[in-house]
């Protein structure tokens, strides 16, 4: 999870409203608080968006 963690530092311009992590294979649940927390912007990922779009879609969100 490191490695993801500094990529996603150094992949943040200053300006960033967002980090959007696109890969399914990586598990993002796990440091998605501390990225927020760090980078100080809102993290989301493909896996979590997925998710949530299905909840929605059966009616639980």
């Amino acid at each position: 999870m490191l490695i993801i963690t500094a990529a996603a530092k150094a992949a943040v311009a200053p300006s960033a409203e967002a980090l959007f992590i696109s890969c399914t294979a990586m598990r993002i649940v796990e440091i998605k608080a501390e990225l927020e927390k760090e980078l100080g912007i809102a993290v989301f990922s493909s896996n979590h968006e997925t998710f949530w779009q299905t909840m929605k879609a059966i009616k639980l969100a």
